[in-house]
């Protein structure tokens, strides 16, 4: 009998599994969609700082689609920024051309000389090549202040974020430049278009012998 049991219960096992739904995760956007987020920067002592993010389709060609990202209300310890400060973030916009599956193929930073594109990559997730059921990993690679940075993902759960089904998945890098987290990095990313809804990560970040607490989130508006 507890053999028959066991067998049972390993076969209930199986067949669960077997049930369990498969997500195609993939970026779905349509020209003209946009995606506008609040990003707020806790940095302890140092204090805060909050800006809002928008994230506009431009194009869609070809399984590739090119999105314009500006950032604007920019704010600092809760009052608005400096002018210059403001202007100079108003002014920029990133272009970032990504395939099907999130992955960014080119990555261009207009109207600021000398910022970089490769921080905006750190807002996506570059999705499975197959179906992937909760529970399911992969990993990617992107490109963080020039550094290249493996990652690795875990689809945690699915459920609703804000009102809208999400995917809830948690980014764990094995060597991210200037920063050591205190977990994975959170993200929940909307199922029907693969864009996400929010973001959230915390650690300790480093520059030479000085380091502080940092506490970064990003919610859809």
């Amino acid at each position: 009998m507890k053999k028959t049991a066991i067998l049972l219960g390993v076969l209930g096992l199986v067949a669960a599994s077997f049930a369990q739904p498969s997500y195609l995760l993939r970026i779905k956007g349509k020209p003209g969609q946009t995606f506008k987020y609040q990003m707020n920067v806790d940095q302890g002592p140092s204090g805060k700082m909050g800006m809002q993010m928008s994230m506009k389709v431009a194009k869609v060609q070809a399984g590739q689609t090119t999105v314009n990202t500006t950032m604007g209300g920019m704010t600092m310890n809760g009052q608005a920024a400096p002018p210059q400060i403001a202007e100079q973030f108003k002014k920029m916009m990133i272009v970032t051309v990504m395939d099907a599956r999130g992955r960014t193929l080119k990555t261009e930073t207009k109207g600021v000389p000398g910022f970089t594109g490769s921080a905006n990559q750190g807002n996506t997730v570059p999705y499975p090549d197959k179906p992937v059921k909760v529970g399911g990993t992969w990993s990617g690679e992107s490109d963080v202040q020039g550094t290249k940075v493996k990652t690795n993902y875990k689809l945690v759960q699915v459920k609703s974020v804000s009102g809208k089904q999400a995917a809830v998945i948690h980014a764990t890098p094995t060597n991210m430049p200037g920063m050591k987290l205190d977990g994975p990095i959170v993200f929940s990313v909307e199922l029907a278009t693969g864009f996400p809804i929010s973001m959230s990560m915390s650690g300790t970040a480093s520059r030479g012998t000085a380091s502080q607490k940092v506490k970064v989130t990003m919610l859809r508006m």
